[in-house]
């Protein structure tokens, strides 16, 4: 019997040893520092659908001098290597759907191990919704001391390894290094299905309630990581103050559809008291420590970086600063780094009208003009505006919408 159980536990301890060297060679979420050997261990799809695991196990504990936060839009858009950065060791540390809470999560758990000089942070109006749920990637556990352990013991991980393994491929872009600056294939089908997600039931208003409030209920407080996402702003800029990093807040520069898409949906009133509320607290924020608000840039709206005409029907020409009307090309991430950093690059031209600083006295007639900026864009784009609200009018009829949310908005008072 005990000769038997030795032989169990021997053949356990084979097994398992197999299973983490096969976990530390594929390295499937690129988190151990495993050299990449051609032909052997390069590609790693288990990135696409688990950055937070590649991002946050493998490079939020390095140290770092400056950190770039936000939603896949600064994700795509912002390039670590830019010069601005001074050679400052920066990473992009932005993700898909980042909340509020979690982009206060990060920059602090960084804050707090690194020498954090500078950060630029994204905000996006979708990610400031109280109603927005973590995405089913987001854990906790991704932040614990032995997570690099959990995971190379871990069953999940030996089925990515063996995806991994022997497999064609590149490896993916690493958050301290830019991604190519190219025009992407175009496809306008693409382009529709990402701006109808944006729409009921979807980012803007997530299913299943399809509201969009500053502030959680009292009752759904503590759900699912779910807080009050202006809340999480307010400490991102106290603890910047409290540690003296340069922040550099902004508003994502997407395309003029994007913004059609959220009139269409009844959010242009409360985006405008979004930018009210964000300014306000900057200003709180700068008041209460005795220093200077944190710059605070709006690269939304129209002008002539978004109102790139989108290709016609079938063309397979690419466009030149956006992925889709959401995302921007890092071409158009560098004109933003640009502004920010107020850095004039050779051979990049940074248009005049791209970009406003948002403070107490700048912020009401910036949105006056905003708004008479889109009657523009509305006039001279009709069959843009007539095929988004098209859009909008069926994806509310096919959403699964709670139809006594009282932030429901009906299309026809738009």
């Amino acid at each position: 019997m005990d000769r038997y159980l030795f032989h169990l536990l021997l053949s356990c301890c084979l097994l398992l040893g197999t299973a983490v060297a096969v976990n530390g060679l594929a390295d499937p979420y690129g988190i151990f520092g495993t050299p990449l050997l051609k032909g052997i261990n390069e590609t790693k799809p288990a990135v696409a659908t688990n950055r937070r695991i590649f991002k946050m196990v493998g490079y939020a504990r390095q140290k770092m001098d400056a950190l770039i936060l936000g939603t896949s839009r600064a994700d795509a858009g912002l390039s670590p290597k830019h010069e601005g950065f001074l050679g400052q060791r920066a990473v992009n540390l932005a993700t898909p759907a980042q909340t509020n809470a979690e982009t206060e999560l990060i920059f602090k758990f960084v804050a707090e191990r690194s020498d954090l000089k500078t950060a630029v942070v994204g905000l996006d109006f979708f990610a400031s919704n109280a109603w927005l749920t973590a995405p089913d990637d987001f854990t906790p556990d991704n932040f614990a001391a032995d997570r690099k352990w959990q995971l190379l013991l871990s069953f999940d991980t030996l089925l990515a390894s063996g995806k991994s393994l022997f497999r064609p491929g590149k490896p993916p872009i690493r958050p301290d290094q830019t991604r190519e600056n190219k025009p992407k294939k175009y496809s306008r089908q693409a382009f529709l299905a990402s701006e109808k997600s944006y729409m009921w039931g979807g980012t803007y208003l997530p299913s299943p309630e399809c509201r969009y409030a500053f502030e959680a209920d009292r009752m759904e407080r503590g759900k699912r990581y779910r807080s009050d996402p202006l809340s999480a702003l307010r400490a991102i800029i106290a603890l910047a103050h409290r540690r003296h990093v340069k922040l550099y807040l902004f508003i994502s520069p997407s395309h003029a559809r994007q913004w059609e898409v959220l009139g269409a949906v009844g959010l242009w009133s409360r985006w405008e008291e979004w930018k009210r509320r964000l300014v306000r607290i900057n200003r709180e924020e700068a008041e209460r420590f005795e220093q200077a608000p944190f710059p605070l840039w709006d690269f939304s709206g129209y002008h002539s970086v978004s109102t790139e005409d989108l290709p016609e029907a079938g063309s397979r020409a690419g466009m030149l600063g956006y992925i889709d009307s959401s995302h921007y090309q890092p071409a158009v991430g560098d004109l933003v780094l640009d502004r920010l950093f107020n850095l004039k690059a050779t051979g990049r031209a940074l248009p005049g009208d791209f970009g406003v600083n948002l403070t107490p006295t700048t912020v009401e007639p910036h949105l006056a003009a905003l708004r008479q900026a889109r009657e523009h864009y509305r006039q001279s784009h009709p069959a843009d505006i007539a095929e988004i609200e098209a859009m909008a009018l069926q994806a509310k009829r096919e959403s699964s919408c709670k139809e006594d949310g009282a932030d429901l908005v009906a299309l026809k008072k738009q």
